[in-house]
């Protein structure tokens, strides 16, 4: 993992969660709109729905933490989601720390992030974030300097977010394991998602779900490793 081994601890993450969510809560608005989003549901839209859904969802959700995308890429963005979106089925029960999550599994999201970045004014950045919004308990979100931090001077393309969220399920694997040994914890996510929401009770915003443990590796990256994030 070039030397930068990510979130180790269970203090750690939540520590960085707490954080994050602190100062970067508009995000998580976006986030939490996304992802409430059956994705699958497209399949039976037409174009123009389709493309409502993605204006009205996707595109507020991709131009937080420092993005801006116009509606530009709208159209483009929508033919790409239906023509992945069968594909990316295979992981619908999957997430980062699933025991039965196959390496060979992950194969389906170096074409879909090829489909994305191939729309015009789609970044890997941006193609991150709708694989994110898809495919939320999976996927992780990246930008050039996550991207260096955990894979160094692989190119900036498909085969690279793979490499990445594989190694991001070695890192929530990580987590799961030590979180188990060091605090006790049996369901890292769920634990962490109960703090979350203690800590937003205190500030009057306890409207919290259940979230995946690839959201609080994505806020420590964020926090840690993107210049975006810190400038």
């Amino acid at each position: 993992m070039n030397g930068i081994n990510g979130p180790t601890t269970y203090e750690g993450l939540r520590g960085a969660m707490i954080h994050y969510n602190r100062f970067f809560h508009d995000f998580n608005v976006g986030y939490l709109m996304v992802r409430g989003v059956d994705w699958r549901q497209i399949l039976n839209l037409n174009a123009y729905q389709v493309e409502l859904r993605v204006t009205n969802l996707m595109l507020p959700f991709l131009n937080k933490l420092h993005s801006r995308r116009s509606n530009a890429i709208v159209p483009g963005v929508s033919e790409a989601i239906r023509e992945i979106v069968p594909n990316l089925q295979v992981l619908d029960e999957m997430s980062l720390e699933s025991p039965d999550l196959h390496p060979l599994t992950l194969d389906v999201i170096e074409p879909a992030f090829r489909r994305l970045t191939a729309v015009s004014g789609v970044s890997s950045t941006t193609a991150s974030k709708i694989l994110t919004a898809l495919k939320p308990n999976l996927c992780v979100m990246w930008d050039p300097d996550i991207r260096r931090a955990y894979c160094g001077p692989l190119p900036d393309d498909g085969a690279t977010y793979r490499f990445y969220i594989e190694t991001m399920r070695e890192v929530a694997v990580r987590l799961v394991n030590t979180a188990h040994v060091l605090n006790g914890i049996e369901n890292l996510a769920e634990r962490l998602s109960d703090d979350l929401r203690e800590s937003r009770i205190r500030n009057c915003e306890c409207h919290i779900p259940p979230l995946p443990l690839a959201k609080f590796i994505n806020d420590y990256n964020w926090l840690n490793f993107s210049i975006s994030c810190k400038g």
